[in-house]
This record gives structure tokens, sequence and C-alpha cells, in this order.
């Protein structure tokens, strides 16, 4: 803390040390998040296994080991040749076999073009992709975001539509300009000016170039299935005269003009930003923050405290003591604020004060209602160059603007001024001189004192540059029609919000807007097509034209000049913003302003999908330009998805090291090369540290590859209403163990349909699909009624962009109907034979119910294959095309899944067709079901007799003609089913336990083969006991509670007759 005393004169000494931290509640949630983080961070260390030393494994992770081996494909193949699918499987799932080669082939065979010869009557499906930054890498975010769009263009390709997904890359001027700045810095020692503005944008050329092979060449890794034939990057040379058009047609609409405004200003970029590039941070309390440019961190949310003189005192009063946070600005001073309701100030109003270093300005007090008589001493310094408020209260008192602070963020001082003073501050990084100002005014006993307050700090959200607000000329957008417009457009109907909750923030926005400023001082990007033109008597006028030529004609006929007058012509330095750039891709990259095939064929959009964080620098930014330049909406809908952070909850970010490379996750890395993709980077020094620290700490040394679908896969899984998603390697390892599964019962089913012999034979007869209809049995009826409702759900949930919801209904079918039950079912009632030469397991089909069963199998298999497709592109391609072309019913078997149609109700409504033969299945599931989570709940050992007994004569005959599957089902015991009828005398008095039930309608009695061994064992006791007392304290009226006491007093009372 500051501490002053103004009769001694104490020199103040402003110590500022990297322990100043936040205490604010916002600092406290922080300071307990990061101690649960350790905490997490410390289990998992003493959890996790080492993948680089299998000696080390439990046996636990032994068989996840194994999964996790490599089988590379093994042949050798063309680039863009068909995979060779006759090859046998290798026994477990592994990226590295299946997803190899198909991406090469698809692109060879055009699968993802779309062609301006397809019929008119197809319906058009287009899209763009979110143009990623060519500033390196994709994160996550873009992995979700092309996840989703590929599911959107693979889904709609398969239904026959005519679909284009557009790709394509952003210059995105500042951030790029920011990381090449670091890069020639860290290689080269070199700064852009020490460069020279060619050298450095040549060398942005060349990042450029590397960096975006790399993102397109990670889009297609991911299975991104996007038209290559249309790429648009946002500096290409038709792009680039888009750009040109849009600035030129705005400005003649007279939606864009030039005038000296109060701006955002980022000292270090030396550029000016827009609104909503600047991000605001409230600090309840002191906090000291690096800032780009300094050594030492800067200290933020105090107020000091200096008086001004006056220069005639009045009633005693000789001073008016003002309190800033900015006190390095004081050379800006040019009046002091006060509330003219305060009474302390109210007689001072009108009157003069002292500069404390320049005795010769004058310094007025005025009245202003603006002034918070609440906040610090109530009077306010004004520097109106350099601070909104104070702006706009000196606009309306008329106060000069004298400028302290340059665009370099330095202190100004005019010599004549006092040269004293200009010699001892001139040209300090402002900053620097805060504190010698605060000395020096403490010199001068001026300084009173300091306070702590609620600051409102804002930084540039590309470098952390603290935004300086500046007085400048530039050139705006005229934003209130525009915006006007595009409200009606979501009120019309014309435009849809997916998720409604983000209509009130665009209205909000929209409603609020201020006009947009677009001059962007930096030396990438597109130059802003304006020339300022001066005649040989020295009139000058700001002329904008698409080029130099038009620009002389236009100035001729503003300044009123013949074709003989010399005149001289200096285009603007400055480039556009890159949003300006930016909103205009979705009918710029179909070729606008040209009226060709592809922008009225394409234009609008169907859907714009991207991170809700873009809601007003991109989407309300594109839907204003394409009302206004194109007269529609530029997409009929708009999809967010959620921002992805990281396991802990905090949004991934490169200073943090806790940034996942959606390319380490699908081929695998070593712990080196995370080091390495950290640093390029290109960190500072601290940086660097912190992200190496953290990457240490939360990865394992080697991150196993998990592949494209896998990745695919996990990041689906989550719903796309929240606002944010937590992501972790192992979400994506889990679903790889789905693939897994997947693969394995496919092992399967390539086994029961290899004999395939009879099938063959049968289908070369008439109406033999009607005839394996016949032979079907209650259980394929039943999954056949199971596949018809997950494809009635997937086209729900596709339909309404509830993909997590599609993506689960499929998985659940095929992981809990099929495996779980159909496939068992299927393996019995096939001959087996076990060759113990080779090891190796066969499946013959002798008659017709074997072939029928082969053929609905086939049937399942390959309808759940189209059903994944969307958003497992690999796998399903491979498994589809090991199922034989001359088994599929319904349609002709094309090349490609990617082409195949996808399965909808109307086509499939013969798999319903014996819903009571379901029924009788679904009651007999039930009852397995059940007794499977009762021999886990009671522990009933293997080899027991069991006995239901059904309370209902109906259900009693339904399972009755099912005891073959049941058989199956409930293997390795010796079961009775009891009609009701029968009784339960004879059960009861031959030692069953009973299990009954007052909901379901059957009850089940059991007996161990050791009744004495089962009654006495201690472990059995006390695991009901803590069951019964959980149950008791969570859900007091579970059914359960009522039948876990019965088996309880029938253990006690089989123990005492056992000990008898």
């Amino acid at each position: 803390m500051f501490s002053h005393s103004p009769n001694k004169g104490l020199k103040l000494k402003l110590m500022m040390t990297s322990s100043c931290r936040r205490v604010s509640d916002e600092g406290k949630r922080r300071y307990k998040e990061l101690r649960r983080m350790k905490e997490k961070i410390r289990v998992e260390e003493s959890m996790k296994f080492d993948f680089m030393k299998p000696a080390s494994r439990t046996a636990g992770t032994a068989e996840l080991y194994r999964n996790l081996q490599q089988y590379p494909y093994p042949l050798k193949i063309t680039k863009g040749e068909k995979k060779d699918t006759t090859i046998p499987m290798p026994k477990t799932y592994c990226p590295l076999f299946t997803e190899t080669h198909w991406y090469e082939w698809w692109e060879k065979e055009k699968y993802f073009q779309s062609s301006n010869e397809s019929p008119s009557s197809k319906r058009k499906f287009s899209m763009v992709i979110p143009p990623p930054n060519v500033t390196g890498r994709l994160h996550m975010g873009h992995a979700l975001t092309t996840t989703i769009e590929d599911i959107m263009a693979r889904w709609h390709r398969m239904l026959g539509d005519d679909v284009v997904w557009l790709p394509g890359s952003d210059h995105a001027g500042i951030a790029t300009q920011v990381i090449v700045e670091k890069f020639i810095k860290k290689e080269l020692g070199e700064t852009k000016h020490s460069l020279g503005a060619r050298q450095f944008r040549e060398a942005i050329w060349k990042w450029k170039d590397k960096k975006g092979v790399e993102i397109y060449e990670q889009l297609r890794r991911i299975g991104a299935s996007l038209d290559w034939s249309r790429t648009c990057f946002t500096l290409d040379e038709h792009y680039y005269n888009a750009v040109i058009e849009a600035f030129v047609r705005l400005h003649e609409q007279g939606l864009i003009y030039r005038a000296e405004k109060m701006i955002n200003w980022s000292p270090h970029m030396s550029t000016s930003l827009s609104d909503i590039e600047v991000e605001v941070q409230v600090l309840d309390d002191p906090v000291a923050m690096k800032i780009p440019g300094y050594e030492y961190p800067v200290q933020f949310g105090m107020l000091h405290k200096f008086a001004y003189k006056l220069q005639d005192p009045i009633d005693g009063i000789d001073e008016v003591v003002v309190a800033t946070s900015r006190v390095e600005t004081l050379f800006g001073d040019v009046a002091v604020a006060v509330n003219p309701s305060d009474e302390r100030y109210k007689k001072l109003i009108g009157r003069r004060l002292v500069h404390p270093f320049f005795l010769d300005r004058k310094v007025l007090v005025v009245g202003d209602s603006e002034v918070d008589i609440t906040k610090g001493t109530g009077a306010v310094k004004i520097t109106p160059a350099h601070d909104r408020v104070d702006f706009e209260i000196g606009s309306r008192h008329r106060l000069p603007k004298i400028e302290s602070v340059d665009h370099l963020g330095k202190i100004v001082i005019d010599k004549r001024d006092s040269h004293a003073i200009f010699n001892k501050y001139n040209g300090m990084q402002q900053f620097d001189a805060r504190n010698k100002i605060i000395n020096h005014l403490v010199d001068l006993k001026l300084y009173r004192g300091q306070m702590k307050y609620q600051a409102v700090a804002r930084f540039c959200g590309r470098t952390g540059d603290v935004i300086e607000p500046r007085i400048k000329r530039q050139w705006f957008v005229k934003v209130d029609e525009m915006c006007r417009k595009s409200l009606e457009a979501v009120k019309d109907g014309k435009l849809e919000f997916v998720q409604d909750k983000y209509v009130n923030s665009w209205s909000s926005w929209l409603e609020s807007a201020e006009d947009w400023c677009v001059s962007r001082s930096l030396w990438w990007g597109h130059h802003i097509p304006a020339y300022k033109v001066t005649t040989t008597n020295g009139t000058s006028e700001w002329v904008v034209a698409r080029n130099e030529e038009e620009a002389r004609s236009k100035a001729r006929v503003k300044l009123g000049l013949s074709s003989t007058d010399h005149v001289t012509m200096k285009r603007d330095s400055d480039v556009l913003d890159t949003w300006f750039s930016s909103a205009i891709f979705p009918f710029a990259a179909f070729g606008w302003p040209d009226n060709n095939v592809d922008l009225n064929k394409y234009y609008p959009l169907n859907v714009m999908e991207t991170g809700h964080d873009l809601l007003f620098f991109w989407v309300a930014r594109m839907t204003m330009m394409g009302i206004q330049l194109t007269g529609q909406v530029p997409f009929k809908q708009v999809l967010f998805h959620p921002m992805v952070c990281d396991d802990y909850g905090r949004k991934m970010s490169k200073s943090l090291g806790n940034v996942i490379d959606p390319m380490h996750v699908v081929d695998g890395c070593t712990m080196e090369e995370k080091m390495a993709s950290v640093a390029d980077m290109c960190l500072d020094e601290k940086e660097n540290k912190l992200a190496v620290l953290q990457m240490k700490n939360l990865y394992h040394n080697i991150m196993p590859a998990s592949g494209s679908d896998s990745l695919r896969h996990s990041l689906c899984m989550h719903s796309l209403q929240k606002d944010h998603i937590d992501y972790s390697v192992k979400q994506t390892m889990h679903s790889r163990r789905f693939l897994n599964k997947m693969w394995n019962s496919f092992l399967l089913v390539t086994l029961i349909i290899k004999d395939d012999r009879l099938l063959r034979e049968k289908m070369s007869d008439g109406g033999f699909e009607e005839e394996m209809k016949n032979h079907l049995q209650d259980t394929d009826w039943w999954i056949n009624t199971k596949l018809y409702d997950v494809i009635e759900e997937s086209e729900k949930y596709l339909q309404s962009h509830q993909y997590s919801l599609y993506l689960s209904n499929v998985q659940h079918f095929w992981a809990n109907y099929v495996c779980d039950w159909y496939l068992e079912a299927c393996k019995h009632r096939f001959r087996r034979d076990y060759d113990k030469e080779s090891q190796t397991l066969h499946m013959y089909s002798d008659n017709e119910e074997n072939a029928a069963l082969q053929l609905n199998l086939i049937r399942i298999a390959d309808s759940f294959l189209r059903l994944l497709h969307p958003v497992l592109p690999f796998i399903t391609e491979e498994l589809w095309q090991r199922i034989p072309a001359s088994f599929i019913l319904g349609y002709n078997k094309p090349d490609s899944i990617c082409i195949s149609p996808y399965p909808v109700p109307a086509n499939n409504q013969d798999l319903f067709s014996d819903r009571s033969a379901s029924e009788r299945v679904e009651q007999l599931l039930h009852l397995v079901a059940l007794y499977r989570s009762m021999r886990e709940m009671y522990t009933i050992p293997r080899n027991s007799k069991v006995a239901f007994q059904f309370k209902d004569e109906t259900a009693y005959q339904r399972v009755a003609q099912q005891t073959q599957l049941l058989n199956q089902l409930i293997a390795n015991f010796d079961f009775r089913l009891l009609a009701p009828s029968s009784g339960d005398d004879d059960v009861i008095k031959s030692g069953y336990i009973a299990l009954r039930s007052e909901v379901e309608p059957f009850d089940i009695f059991f007996r161990p083969e050791s009744m004495a061994d089962y009654v006495g064992n201690a472990n059995v006791d006390a695991y009901l006991r803590k069951r019964l007392k959980n149950l008791k304290k969570k859900t007091p009226g579970d059914a359960r509670i009522r039948q876990i006491e019965q088996v309880v007093e029938q253990r006690k009372q089989l123990l005492m007759t056992s000990l008898e």
C-alpha cells in the first residue's frame, strides 16, 4: 500500500510485487477451483498408468493396452486407390488400419463435389465452413465444428440432396500479424519495422502457405467431406475484389463515412479495434497484470488522489482534490468536473485551477450532471483526448483536446508547455511514467493518498494489451438501418435460431449497436479503397473507389476539376477489419458480386453453424451485410455449438498449456511431440514454462492414437444446448471402446454370414424374400422393430440438430439390443465347429431358418452402418465394404457408403410387420434383465436352480413359447417356468429363496447348489445390510426395501435350519 505524510514531504515509493492478487469473490472462486484442480491432478497422477512401460501395467489395464496395439493396413496402394477389404480384419479395432486410404479415395472419386449439372428438382443443401485463421493448427473447437457440419453434409448427401459444403480459410489480420511478429522475433531476432513492410508481408505469406496447407490436411484427416474444388482464401484475388466492391457499394449507399471519433486503440499493435473486440474485466480489488511491452506487472484497481490548487482561493478553499486511476494522462487535463448539485463544489464552478506541471495552463472547473458524487472525491479531472466520458463532457463544454499519450502508448508533451517536463517525461512508456508522476506530485506536496475501487479494465482480446481511448479519424460503417433489418429478419421468421435462447442477446446487441470502426493500422489485410486527393492549391478530399483510375475520375467530379488539372493521390495505408471481409463470406465465396450460377443456386445458405461466441463478431455482421448487399438473409438457420473447455471447465488457452491438438488425439503423440507443439505457439518465456508444466501434469508420457472416428464420437456425445463442454482425452478413449465393440461384433457378423451357400441358392429363386420372412423367428421380428424405431428417431433428431441424442440412440440400439441380445441369440441357432489346429470357429448354415437369419442380420448391419455413417465415416465405410453387395436388398449398393441412401421410415415399413412377436420377446428379455439384476443384487451363485412363478396366464404362455431362447440367455442355470395355477408350495418347501415383487408379472425363486454355504456367507449379509441402509436413506419408498428385508429374513431361517 502507498503511504504519504504531506507535512514531512516523504517521497512515495511504489512497490509492485508479483504477490499482488485479487481477493474478490471471483478471485476466491478461482482460487478454490485451482485447489480442486491441483487435488484432481494429484489423484490422477497416482492412478494413471504409463503406456510406454508395459511391464508396469496392472492386470486391469492389460486388456486396454492390448486394444491399443497398432495393426497398420498391410498393403501399399497408390494414393486415391480403393482399399482391398477382402483381407482379414484385425482381431481388435485399430484406427491405423481402419482409417487409412479412405479419404484419398473419396476425394479422387469426387463424392464430395457438387455439380451444376444436377437436376433442378433436386433439393439443395449449402453450407460454408467457418474459415479457420491461418495462425496455426486447428484446435478442439474446430474439430467440434467440423464434426457437426460433416454430420449435416453427409446426412443430406445420403438423402440424395445436392450438397455443397465450401471450405476456406481467413487471413485473420490482427491474429496472424501478432503470431508472425512473435515468430520472426523468436527465430530471426527481427521486428516488423526492422524487416520493413514488403519483407514482413512476404514472411506472412510464407507462414500462410505453410499453415494453410496444414489446416486443410487436418480437416481431411478429421474426415470433413468438403468440396475442395471450391476452396476460398479471404485474400484470394477474387475475394479481395469482392471486399473492395462491398466497401465501395456501402459508401455509395451512404453507409460508410470517415470521421474523427473516440476509438479503441491498442498501443502494442498500433491499431484500432471495434467495441466487441475489446475484453472488459471488472476488478473488485487491486491486481497486478502483465502487459505486453512492460517488464513488470501493471497495477489496476487503485485510485490516486492529488490536488489542483485554485488560482484564486475562495472562502478558505485553496484546492480541489481529484481521484484518478490514470495519473499518466494528467498532461492532457483541461478541466475538473463536479456535479452542480454537490454542495462541496457548487461555488467553485467557473473558477480556474493551476495545473501542477504547466503553470501557464489554467484548468477550468465545470459543472456536469454526469459526475457521480459518491465516487472518489466527487471531483473528476477531464482529459477529453483519452477517455470516452471525458470526451463527451469536453464536447458539451467545448473544451480543447490535448493528446498526452501517443499511438505507441508513450507520453507526449508539447515543449512549449514546459521544457523541464518535456525533458523528464516525453517519450516514456505511460505505465512506466505513472510511478514517476506520483513521486513528482509527492515532491510538490500535492499527492493526497490512494484508495481502492472497482475498476473496469479493457484489454485487447488478441494481445492482452490495455486499450487506450484515442481520438482519431477512421472509417466507420453506419449500422442502425442494417441492425433494424436484421432484427426484422428474425421476427419475420426469415432467419431462425435453432437454440432460441440466443434471440434475446441478438436483439439486445442489435438494438444498442454503435457505428462500426473498420479501419485497422496493420500491414496484413485488405487495403481500404480510399484515396486522399490533393490539388495544386492544397485542397484535399477523400474519395472511395475500386481503383486509382476510378478515384481520379470521381475526384475530378467532386472537386470540379478538368482533365488537365494535376492532382496527387495517396491511398489510405490502413487495412479493413478482418470481420468486415469475413462478413461477406457466405456470398463472396460463391462468386459475388458476379451474378453466376453458383450464387443463384446455393445462396442463401441452408444453415450457418459456428460457436456461440461469434454471435456478434460474425453472425450479426454477416446478416447485416448479406441483407444490405444481396437483399436476402445469408442463411436460413443459425446453429451454435458450445465452447470446448478442458476437463476442469477452463477455456483452452495457449498460455495455460491446456490446448489439445486434435491431431495428437487422432494420430497419437509422444511427450516430445507435445513439447514441440508448445514451442510452435511462439509464447514468451514465462508463458512457455507454464504451458510445459501444465502439459507434463495433465497428460501421460504418450498419447495413444484414438483415430478420427473416436474423436468425432466423443465430441458428438455432448449436447449443443450447453454453453460449454468439458473435454478430456479420456472421453475419446471411452468412445474408442465403443468402436472396438462395434469391430468385435462385426467379426461375429462376418463369421455368421460366411457360410452363404444356401442363401445364394435361395436368392436365385423367385420370391425368395417372402419365403425368407416366413422363416424368421420372434427375435428377428423384435430386432427389426427396434431397427425401425431407431430409424424413425434418428430422422427426428437429425432434422432438429439433436446430434447427441441421435448418436446415443443409434449406439444404444447396437450395443444394448444387437450385441447384448440379438447376436447372443443368433450364434446359438447355427451348427458350430471349433478347429483346434487353426484355433478358429466355424458356423454353418444348414437350413432355411439359418439363411433367413443371415439375410436379416445383413439388413440389420447394413442399416446400422448407414445410420451411423454421418458421425463415424471411416469405420462404417470399412465395415460396410465387407458386406456382400448381392445380399443388400431394397437398393442397389453403390461403390461407397458415402452415397448410399440413408435409412428413412418410409422405406422400412416392413420391419414392424409382426409387432406381437416383438412384444413376446420384449417380455422375455425383461424377465432375463430383471433376473440378471437380481442375481447381481443377491450374489446368486452360478449353477443355482431358478424358478419363475407367473401371476398371469397370458404372460406365462408368451414366455413359455420362448424356452429355447431363454435357455440361451440364462446359461449355467437350471430354471423352471411355473404357471399361476401350479402354486409355489412345492418350490418353497424344497428350500428355495423367494424374490417376490409387487410390480412385476412374476416372482423369482432360487436355490444355490450349497444352500448352507450361501446363507452362511457373511459377505453377502454385509452387502445386503449396506444396500438396505442406503435405500432407506435415499429412497424410503423403494419396493426393493421390502424385498431385501424378506430375503434377509429367509436367509436367517434357512441358516437356522442348516444349523439344526
